[in-house]
């Protein structure tokens, strides 16, 4: 189908749904305007994922004036864009729905404040960040009593823990990673930093909680209800993250989070945690040289840390790291702070540059 309406099955479901007579001459007069229109705005090429519908369960809202108007849906595979259908004539006739007389030449359709950015959305939507489909986490909320979140509560959250994510485990948002609210594990602290619980979504798993916090620059203590919410001021994050489960949970098969290629030791990954004990093992003919492996590790962690200063911090900090050597083996403690993934996977590609190094074991 590639109009918006079906004049013909929405006359027999306004009676049934309704026991409202709706005529097939006004609903084939605004298919054929408002589909044009549609596609004007939105550049969509209308199939099965974008079709005018009517709820079943709610009665649409008619006015007939000299500009008459009445609700409506607009139907894609992600949900519902409700819209609201206008007309008026050229004439000065006044035309209800039930009209079957209806010169199309001289009736005018078109819609009232058509939220084209939401159509998109919903018609093909991009997955590369959190709330994807913000309305209906907003609106769960609502629904549940808990809090009612501002719009620029949301936007926010979608930048700041979308970037932080991605940076802290490793993961690129997919369809297969969302943000979400239990009601039964839900709560608010307002303060200073401020912090609420939610759910993180890894491939059908829903059990997967973490808190987010937030703070502001300027002192600000923000709500998740404020309307006001400057994201340059607003500093968001997560606790409680768990990249390792995360990672089985979407790749139940794989061992690793990202890939490594030409490693010179042999690598096993028992745990991946933000704290890691890493035990290197050196060759025994090179035992006189791994006191300078851990310094040159040393070395490689402060020029990272010196490098994400430089960048106001985008890369992240390594919070802690020690050693001890006990001949030719070596065990380091790690705390990878707010780098992530990604600075794992380069420091054990640097581990492989030091060519010496036979196995290499992060727990």
């Amino acid at each position: 189908m590639n109009t918006l309406i079906d004049p013909k099955g929405w006359v027999k479901l306004f009676k049934m749904y309704y026991n409202i007579d709706i005529s097939a001459q006004f609903l084939s007069c605004a298919d054929i305007q408002l589909t044009d229109k549609f596609k004007k705005a939105t550049e969509i090429v209308l199939d099965r994922n974008g079709q005018m519908t009517w709820e079943q369960k709610i009665t649409p809202e008619v006015i007939i004036d000299k500009t008459s108007t009445i609700t409506a849906n607009i139907l894609f595979k992600f949900g519902l864009v409700p819209v609201k259908l206008a007309w008026n004539s050229a004439s000065g006739n006044i035309y209800g729905i039930n009209d079957s007389y209806i010169d199309c030449d001289d009736i005018n359709f078109w819609f009232e404040d058509l939220d084209v950015e939401k159509c998109l959305r919903f018609h093909k939507p991009n997955f590369s960040k959190f709330f994807t489909f913000y309305e209906t986490a907003a609106s769960y909320l609502k629904n549940s009593h808990l809090v009612d979140l501002s719009t620029s509560y949301i936007m926010c959250m979608r930048e700041h823990l979308s970037a932080d994510f991605e940076f802290k485990t490793g993961f690129k948002i997919n369809k297969n990673i969302e943000l979400a609210y239990d009601s039964d594990t839900f709560f608010y602290e307002k303060g200073k930093i401020s912090r609420t619980q939610a759910t993180i979504y890894v491939n059908h798993n829903w059990n997967n909680k973490a808190q987010i916090c937030w703070k502001s620059k300027s002192g600000r203590i923000y709500e998740m209800t404020d309307e006001d919410i400057d994201c340059n001021d607003i500093e968001m994050w997560f606790e409680n993250l768990e990249p390792e489960l995360y990672y089985k949970q979407m790749y139940p098969k794989d061992a690793l989070p990202f890939k490594l290629k030409n490693l010179t030791y042999q690598l096993t990954i028992n745990s991946l945690q933000t704290d890691c004990e890493i035990h290197l093992v050196n060759k025994k003919e090179q035992e006189d040289k791994t006191e300078d492996i851990l310094k040159s590790i040393y070395n490689f962690i402060n020029e990272y840390n010196e490098l994400s200063e430089k960048k106001n911090r985008e890369m992240g900090i390594v919070h802690n790291a020690s050693g001890t050597v006990t001949g030719n083996k070596i065990t380091l403690n790690i705390d990878l702070g707010s780098t992530g993934a990604d600075f794992l996977k380069k420091l054990l590609d640097y581990f492989s540059s030091l060519i010496t190094l036979e196995t290499v074991t992060v727990d």
